[in-house]
């Protein structure tokens, strides 16, 4: 881990060491909205070429604010949500992106900054293991589903009545 204890720097850290400036801003969100905390890594290997080597949050946090928190494949934002083009199924939040082997670890991916990507689950769980490209999955994606805007009367509402942050279930919308 970084500042462990002696001498002994963690691989992982060591190789991620580029992002370390993002550490502050992932413990602040890991506050505010946690996520699971992470009990397997012990059982993960350390190298960090390795297909299944862990990702620290605070790379996971650097990659989603250099990628603007929008999912590289559909361009949506974290706080954005979609349905199917013909309004049938449930609407869902794009929420937190999560990291993806553009080329998946079973097809020999490895764990690399240059091979990590920031994107939505539901891009991600469509993705799967196979070895489509970016733009295959973007055309297939916005083929069978779209971003719904916000109604023109909430919108309203909240600018007359001054709101800047929005709660809807699990998600936070922050206007201006």
């Amino acid at each position: 881990m970084v500042g462990g204890s002696g001498n002994e720097i963690d691989p992982i850290d060591k190789y991620w060491e580029k992002y370390h400036w993002a550490i502050p801003y992932a413990e602040a969100e890991d506050k505010t909205n946690p996520i699971p905390a992470t009990p397997y890594r012990q059982y993960l290997p350390t190298d960090p070429s390795h297909p299944r080597a862990f990702i620290p949050n605070y790379v996971r946090w650097a990659k989603r604010y250099l990628a603007g928190f929008r999912c590289l494949i559909t361009g949506w934002h974290e706080t954005d949500y979609f349905q199917d083009i013909d309004g049938r199924g449930p609407i869902r939040l794009v929420g937190r992106l999560t990291a993806d082997h553009k080329l998946p670890g079973s097809l020999g991916g490895l764990t690399t900054d240059e091979n990590i990507q920031m994107i939505s689950c539901f891009a991600n769980t469509k993705k799967g293991n196979s070895g489509i490209t970016n733009e295959e999955l973007t055309e297939r994606l916005l083929k069978t589903h779209k971003k719904l805007e916000l109604p023109e009367d909430l919108k309203q509402s909240l600018q007359k009545y001054n709101i800047t942050i929005y709660r809807v279930g699990n998600a936070t919308l922050r206007f201006r």
